[in-house]
C-alpha cells in the first residue's frame, strides 16, 4: 500500500532523486582539488567539467559550480551566528556535496545531518572511507526515502533548526506547499528554512549558451522571475525575518570570481 504523505512533503522525495549534481561535483574536483572533492566526484563529471573549462563562454558556469558550496555554507554560518544554542542543520537531499563535512569541521558546536536514499548514503560513506577521510563526530549521514517516509521519522522524531530546501525541480506552487510543510512539521520554533531557487536571468543565459548545462541539470521548473516573487513566497508561507542572498554579492564577500547568477538563496524564520 502506498503511504500518503502530508501536502508538500513529497517534494523532498522528488528532489532526492534528481541527478543534477554530477557536473557540480566534477567541477569541484577539478577546480577545488582535495581528497574529499575527488572522492565525491565521478570520472564522467570531472571530464565534463574539464571540457567546459576549455570554453571561454563556460567560465561563469564553472565559477557558479565552484562557488555554490561556499556560498551555501556562508549563508548557513551567518544564520547560525544568530543562534545561542547548539543547532541541528539538515540537508534532506544531500547527494555528493562536501559542504556539510566542511561545516562540521569548522563549527563543532553545531550538528549537521545529511539525508538521502540508502544507495547514495552507503556509496558516500564508502567513498569517504576509501579516501581515508575522517567523518567529524557532529556530522551524520542518515538513509531514508522521502517518497515514503517523513523527514521527522528519519530524524528520529527530532526537528531541525535549519533545513535546506531546493526549488529547482518542482513548480512554484509545489514549492510553496513544501515551505508550509517544513514550517509546521520539520522546523523548530524560530527555525530557519534556506531555500535555493532558480533565478530567471541566469538560467535563461545558461540555457541559451550551454548545451551541457541542459544535459546535466535539465530545465529548472520553479524559476523565479524576480526577487519579489521569492520574498512573497516566503511571506505567504508564514515566515518572518526574510533575507535574500545573491550569488554575485556572496562571490564578492568571499573573494571568488563572479558566477552566472543561476539561483538565489532565501532564508525565512518560523514564528515562535
Amino acid at each position: 500500500m502506498v503511504r500518503a504523505l502530508a501536502k508538500g512533503a513529497w517534494v523532498l522525495g522528488h528532489t532526492q532523486k534528481q541527478g543534477g549534481s554530477v557536473l557540480q561535483s566534477g567541477a569541484r574536483a577539478e577546480y577545488i582539488p582535495s581528497r574529499i572533492t575527488l572522492a565525491l566526484s565521478t570520472l564522467y563529471g570531472r571530464m565534463a567539467a574539464r571540457a567546459m573549462g576549455t570554453l571561454n563562454s563556460s567560465h561563469a558556469l564553472i565559477h557558479y559550480a565552484t562557488l555554490r558550496p561556499y556560498a551555501i555554507n556562508e549563508v548557513i554560518k551567518r544564520t547560525l551566528a544568530t543562534f545561542k544554542h547548539r543547532a541541528i542543520v539538515v540537508d534532506p537531499a544531500a547527494g555528493y556535496s562536501p559542504q556539510f563535512i566542511w561545516l562540521a569541521e569548522d563549527l563543532p558546536q553545531h550538528d549537521f545531518i545529511e539525508v538521502d536514499r540508502e544507495i547514495v548514503i552507503l556509496d558516500k560513506i564508502h567513498r569517504l572511507e576509501d579516501a581515508g577521510i575522517t567523518i567529524p563526530e557532529n556530522f551524520n549521514l542518515l538513509a531514508g526515502d522521502l517518497e515514503t517516509q517523513t523527514l521527522p521519522e528519519i530524524l528520529y522524531n527530532d526537528s531541525a533548526d535549519i533545513c535546506m530546501a531546493n526549488g529547482t525541480y518542482v513548480e512554484t506552487s509545489d514549492f510553496r506547499d513544501l515551505l508550509h510543510y517544513l514550517r509546521f512539521n520539520v522546523l523548530k520554533p524560530q527555525g530557519t528554512v534556506l531555500a535555493a531557487l532558480p533565478y530567471e536571468p541566469g538560467v535563461r543565459d545558461l540555457l541559451q549558451q550551454h548545451w551541457m548545462f541542459r544535459r546535466f541539470a535539465g530545465i529548472p521548473r520553479g524559476i523565479i522571475s524576480n526577487i519579489d516573487v521569492a520574498v512573497n513566497m516566503m511571506v505567504d508561507a508564514g515566515y518572518k525575518n526574510i533575507r535574500v542572498y545573491r550569488l554575485t554579492e556572496l562571490a564578492k564577500d568571499l573573494k571568488h570570481p563572479i558566477p552566472n547568477e543561476v539561483e538565489i538563496f532565501v532564508t525565512g524564520q518560523t514564528p515562535v
